[in-house]
């Protein structure tokens, strides 16, 4: 996988995997964050190349959240797509939960969204990056100019699949697709 930024269109690609007749999806985020441009347009343009239509929708804090997948249900939404943010992450067993209480398959940026309910997560690994982060302040702090250092990006994405998630959902999960995750939560 390439830049970062394709991660937002590959976590769609996944999700069409398992919904291949998917037309539209809900983008959940919170009204707190800020979203890249650049993966704003990287999802908008797996969305088009897919067939997905996407339907914004924004949250301000957990009370809304299944106000807010009625809310998409309604306006057609098929599954639930989960911006990755600070309160997504924080709020992740809260957003599965209203997600599937909508009939709403969800795909997760963290692996904690396969663990808490979400149907599907494609994520880093934290603690890996973490690692990585403690390094690089600890070169820093050794002297290297920070401007020295090579710019890294995260290159190793894992698939979870939460089968009980999928079951409660009536989909089935394609083998392929099975065969490929790093994880299958039974």
């Amino acid at each position: 996988m390439g830049s970062a930024v394709e991660i937002f269109a590959k976590r769609l690609q996944l999700l069409k995997e398992v919904l291949p007749s998917l037309s539209r999806v809900a983008v959940l985020s919170s009204t707190e964050q800020t979203s890249s441009a650049r993966a704003n347009d990287a999802l908008k343009a797996a969305a088009k190349a897919l067939g997905v239509e996407l339907d914004d929708i924004e949250v301000d804090a957990p009370s809304a959240l299944q106000t807010a997948m009625s809310r998409a249900k309604e306006r057609g939404a098929q599954a639930v797509y989960v911006w990755p943010s600070g309160f997504t992450y924080s709020f992740t067993k809260q957003i599965s939960e209203a997600a599937r209480a909508s009939n709403l398959p969800s795909m997760h940026s963290f692996r904690n969204g396969a663990l808490d309910g979400g149907l599907i997560a494609y994520a880093t690994d934290l603690k890996e990056q973490a690692r990585r982060g403690a390094a690089y302040a600890d070169k820093i702090l050794r002297g290297m100019p920070p401007g020295d250092l090579p710019v890294e990006q995260t290159s190793k994405y894992e698939l979870y699949i939460n089968l009980k998630t999928a079951k409660a959902l009536g989909l089935e999960v394609p083998s392929m697709l099975l065969a490929r995750a790093d994880e299958v939560i039974e």
